[in-house]
């Protein structure tokens, strides 16, 4: 017959790493902030149309002390390619002056300024969503100036560092859990 009674080392054993599982999740409950950004960047998605046709693409801004930039952003407009890519060296600029914010995007000969209304673009709250209230595309299309009709930013919602964390910290209880389950039926054998 099979004794399916825990010998004292397995139990005590299996106490500790209970007790020591339960510590960490304490551990990572108490460390874990309170929900806020935890990072100074948020993105937007943004699509709009224009006299001549549409654009899309995602804006990036990053709070770098009291200097709000555009990094890691890409437009499409009338077919043509707009990016801004690092925090540094770019010249992709963000202006938030009394009540009107706007960004310019260069690309090649060509240039993006989008605009919308906000009294101050704080980065610590970001709006969930703003409307364009106008711009243009310089040497878009058939030249000249391309004027934005309407538009719309969606931010994109990014998981916190806390969420990977828990989702971490549960993949590993099952990782265990499932080797613990592989190792009872043999030792019992």
């Amino acid at each position: 017959m099979f004794n399916l009674a825990p010998t004292p080392t397995r139990g005590r054993t299996a106490i500790f790493a209970r007790i020591f599982a339960l510590g960490l999740l304490a551990a990572a409950y108490v460390a874990l902030p309170q929900p806020v950004r935890a990072d100074t960047t948020v993105t937007y998605d943004i699509a709009g149309t224009l006299n001549s046709g549409t654009f899309s693409g995602t804006i990036e801004f990053d709070q770098s002390g009291s200097t709000l930039q555009l990094i890691n952003s890409s437009l499409t407009v009338d077919g043509s390619s707009f990016a801004c890519t690092g925090a540094s060296s770019n010249t992709c600029t963000v202006y938030d002056p009394f009540g009107v914010s706007y960004v310019t995007i260069p690309g090649q000969g060509q240039l993006v300024l989008l605009n919308w209304l906000d009294s101050s673009f704080n980065i610590s709250n970001p709006p969930p969503s703003f409307n364009l209230l106008g711009g243009y595309c310089f040497n878009c299309g058939s030249g000249g100036y391309d004027y934005i009709i309407s538009g719309q930013a969606t931010a994109v919602a990014t998981p916190e560092p806390s969420s990977w964390m828990l989702l971490g910290a549960g993949i590993l209880g099952l990782a265990l859990l499932s080797l613990r389950r592989r190792i009872l039926p043999s030792a019992i054998a």
